[in-house]
């Protein structure tokens, strides 16, 4: 997730060879991203990290300044954690008036695919940002049955 106007730093692209990365750039420049330094083949020898994880039984004793819940509203709607902040993985970046200035998040989605770009996202941005391991679908897991939240 990228802000170009926001995001000073430039994007190096991971792609397979010259003529996709050239495709990739061709897109990004489409939607006002044009600061691309370049593209590498592979992320074997580049610094990782891995992010903060709590997992779902612990979720009830963190103090968490909010828990955010980055799937759509229908999702949400259907059954989420209680207590939790609806707000679309893609609108986060263009909605921090809605998350806490101070304190932790914990974040989650279905799985955990859209979560993983919304918190590095955040994360970026300043925010400290714990990821709920297994998502949703790992917190419902661990529910006794008739205690989920659909309101």
């Amino acid at each position: 997730m990228v802000n170009p106007e926001t995001d000073k730093n430039p994007l190096v692209l991971l792609a397979p060879n010259r003529a996709s990365a050239q495709e990739m750039w061709d897109h990004l420049v489409r939607v006002g991203i044009d600061k691309i330094a370049g593209y590498v083949t592979s992320i074997e020898g580049l610094p990782a990290s891995t992010p903060k994880l709590i997992q779902p039984e612990e979720l009830a004793g963190f103090d968490a300044a909010m828990v955010l819940d980055v799937r759509n509203r229908t999702e949400h709607a259907a059954g989420h954690i209680p207590g939790s902040h609806q707000l679309s993985g893609g609108r986060v970046m263009w909605n921090l008036d809605e998350l806490p200035a101070e304190g932790t998040i914990v974040s989650y989605c279905q799985s955990g695919v859209r979560n993983s770009v919304a918190a590095s996202a955040l994360r970026r941005a300043g925010y400290d940002v714990v990821e709920l391991d297994g998502s949703y679908a790992a917190w419902e897991a661990r529910q006794p049955l008739g205690s989920l939240t659909s309101n």
